[in-house]
């Protein structure tokens, strides 16, 4: 596995080429073959287009070049119906969500719910709230979220879009898991792929059952989640959907970590971050930087831990993701603990809970807490580990998570 500190040359920012897009979309040029009228097919061509374009562009470059391209394509692409519109911003807006242009996706959505609403497109109308919705719970807006999931279920239901009905009990079930109700969350990945199952929609019962899985695996429940990840991959392979292959990879990796088999971890966070370059999912891969910061903690490199660290929290920074952000100070704080610098480590772990709280992600909350306890106790505050503790313990008792709960109990009774 390439390391960080390998010496990969940086490729040069390619210049924009205007004139092949121009081309490409009024038929003239030779850049492509003639486009059909199918706006799908349109689409589908652009977007091979732009991945050809954009494969030697350096990351940091990728959403500013994206966006004149994506400028140039609305101004200038044939939009002969009210359909041919919404599907031209459904592109918009999911091309920004994988690169990280939130602001930007969340705009094109809106005008997809708008054009949606006049010409009475019940499967976009509801699939525009449901990634509103997704977009401002990555933005932590908890409220607003909940509201345009809610709003998806209803137009899905009132549609009778069985298909929509699903994603939208998956966005309500996610909004869940985020918010720390997981028993919640579990429940509507439930009904949802029960209803998959009478579709006998591949694509999403492989989707509710990484969704589960991330569920048994927050309750401890291991073997339970690595069953449904591996009921999981096959699917998505064969669908084609390497979007879902590089979230299912993650979180085997996530589950391996958390059982302390590191080596094995390591390898599907590789695939996990493989598959994430290959989608341009922008936000998976820095949660894959995040977690190999983690592994590279537990082996005991903590020089390696804070590059990596510092990397991933210049990509949640871009993301303007504050959960991402409020993981990586958690991090930073084990690692200046581990140094003995505690005024550091300290001013770390306080940013990470004011984040998880501000924001009310309550798993990040008591996996900060357990950190800030340890690193208390390890410098002498016994009392004050106890109380860090003692809440990082209730938080976790919140969740049902059975494992944390008796390990933070042993814990505990080492300080007496």
């Amino acid at each position: 596995m390439e390391n960080s500190f390998g010496n990969k040359k940086i490729a040069k920012k390619q210049p924009f080429n205007f004139r092949q897009l121009r081309d490409l979309i009024s038929i003239s040029g030779s850049a492509m073959p003639a486009i059909p009228q199918s706006m799908e097919t349109r689409l589908a061509q652009l977007q091979q287009f732009a991945d050809q374009l954009f494969s030697e562009t350096p990351e940091s470059d990728k959403l500013d070049s994206f966006r004149e391209f994506a400028t140039t394509v609305v101004d200038a692409l044939p939009q002969e119906t009210p359909e041919d519109r919404i599907k031209l911003q459904l592109w918009v807006g999911h091309a920004f969500e994988k690169m990280g242009g939130w602001d930007e996706a969340l705009a094109a959505f809106q005008r997809v719910a708008d054009l949606s609403a006049t010409a009475k497109a019940g499967a976009s109308y509801s699939e525009a709230h449901l990634w509103i919705g997704h977009l401002l719970l990555m933005q932590s807006k908890n409220n607003e979220a909940l509201k345009a999931y809610q709003q998806s279920l209803s137009i899905a239901r009132n549609s009778g879009l069985v298909k929509s009905e699903i994603e939208a009990l998956n966005g309500l079930a996610y909004y869940a898991f985020e918010q720390g109700e997981i028993a919640d969350a579990a429940y509507r990945w439930e009904q949802a792929l029960e209803l998959a199952e009478t579709e006998n929609d591949v694509s999403l019962i492989a989707k509710l059952k990484n969704n589960l899985g991330t569920a048994a695996n927050v309750r401890g429940k291991w073997e339970t989640a690595l069953a449904l990840y591996s009921e999981c991959l096959p699917l998505c392979e064969k669908t084609g959907d390497l979007r879902g292959l590089a979230e299912t990879h993650h979180n085997i990796g996530m589950t391996y970590a958390d059982a302390n088999r590191h080596a094995d971890a390591s390898l599907h966070y590789q695939k996990s971050l493989q598959f994430a370059k290959e989608t341009g999912d922008m936000r998976l891969q820095a949660l894959v930087k995040l977690n190999r910061v983690e592994l590279t903690i537990a082996i005991g490199d903590m020089k390696l831990a804070e590059a990596l660290a510092k990397q991933a929290l210049r990509s949640f920074l871009d993301l303007d993701d504050k959960l991402g952000e409020a993981d990586v100070y958690k991090f930073l704080g084990v690692i200046y603990s581990y140094r003995r610098e505690w005024e550091v480590a300290t001013a770390h772990f306080k940013k990470s809970i004011q984040l998880t709280r501000k924001f009310e992600n309550p798993l990040g909350e008591a996996e900060s807490r357990w950190e800030y306890a340890r690193m208390l106790f390890e410098k002498g505050r016994k009392s004050s580990a106890k109380k860090e503790f003692e809440s990082a313990m209730q938080l976790f008792l919140n969740l049902n998570a059975e494992k944390e709960v008796a390990a933070i109990r042993e814990e505990i009774i080492k300080l007496s």
